[in-house]
């Protein structure tokens, strides 16, 4: 049955048990409530909360003082997932490594400090690679892949001709564990050439 609210006014409405009884109940419903999330403030850290709530909101970061990434997560815990921390928002990785100058003939992956991002918690993640190369003369097969160990299935590129100009994107899914380099790869199958105005975005989907 629907509860019809009573307009409660000062010596006019007459105060009879039923009225308190639901009042009462009422309390008691919203007490037995469980699990209680407080009224507090998002957490906010380098990690997320050890023992979350379902529906609990959490904001992750790599530094506290001076960020690089805030990224807004919800606790599922209905998920059947192994990964409940759900990403509702936030900033993306930006990474702007230098140009880099694979030698001919084999997978070659950049791990220098500017192009490496190490996964701060176990999850899906959703990586973008970019990238511009110019053949030189006899250059062919020229490719590039967003996350290193995916590059068989997953690269992007071919340049044929000489001094042919060509701007690089590939978009890569992945779920990796916890302290995960991410790095792009590349492969020049008969002459180096140099892969510049690199760009590397990273955002998570779920996380532990």
């Amino acid at each position: 049955m629907v509860y019809t609210p009573t307009t409660w006014q000062d010596n006019v409405t007459v105060v009879i048990p039923s009225r308190i009884t639901n009042i009462e109940n009422e309390l008691v419903l919203l007490d037995g409530l469980t699990p209680r999330i407080p009224p507090a403030a998002v957490a906010y850290g380098t990690s997320l909360p050890a023992s979350p709530v379902d529906g609990q909101e959490a904001i992750l970061v790599d530094s506290t003082t001076n960020s690089t990434y805030q990224w807004r997560f919800r606790y599922n815990a209905g998920s059947t997932s192994a990964y409940k921390w759900e990403y509702v928002g936030g900033t993306a990785v930006y990474m702007t490594p230098p140009a880099f100058s694979p030698p001919a003939g084999s997978l070659q992956t950049d791990t220098s400090a500017g192009g490496t991002f190490t996964t701060p918690r176990a999850g899906t993640y959703i990586v973008q690679a970019f990238a511009a190369i110019t053949a030189a003369s006899g250059a062919s097969g020229q490719y590039m892949a967003a996350y290193a160990p995916n590059f068989n299935t997953e690269r992007m590129g071919q340049v044929s001709s000489a001094t042919a100009e060509m701007s690089l994107a590939h978009v890569d899914g992945i779920t990796v564990p916890v302290n995960t380099a991410i790095q792009q790869a590349f492969f020049c199958q008969t002459i180096a050439i140099t892969f510049s105005h690199r760009r590397t975005l990273i955002t998570p989907m779920r996380v532990s």
